[in-house]
């Protein structure tokens, strides 16, 4: 599946390609993005929403639609105050874990998600 858009002067560009925003890929995008940091790290698709009905059991309509911020602030909740569990309900790569809060008492590379970092 694939998203594609006119371009102002003509033509088509594709956009989105299997869910992958392809601007993460642009060579000037990653040169830009090398200045903060890793653009690997920096530009990944870090976080998938988890979306009822979608990527996820639960109806879309009933769960999601009637109320969009409310159930992304409840995943956002969930993954700030239970770090832990949210890594593991998601499947989450310990890569991401880059949030101090989130770091084990008493040891300076390893996050409450289980991953030693450095």
């Amino acid at each position: 599946m694939f998203i594609s858009c006119e371009m102002v002067g003509g033509g088509t560009e594709t956009v989105i390609r299997d869910g992958h925003l392809l601007a993460l890929d642009d060579p000037e995008i990653r040169k830009l993005a090398s200045r903060f940091g890793d653009p690997a790290l920096l530009l990944s698709e870090s976080w998938i929403p988890a979306v009822p009905g979608l990527n996820m059991g639960g109806d879309y309509w009933e769960h999601y639609a009637r109320d969009p911020e409310d159930w992304v602030m409840t995943e956002l909740n969930i993954c700030e105050n239970y770090h832990p569990l949210f890594m593991s309900m998601v499947g989450a790569d310990p890569k991401y874990c880059n949030n101090p809060l989130w770091k084990v008492p008493n040891s300076h590379d390893s996050c409450s998600c289980g991953g030693h970092h450095e």
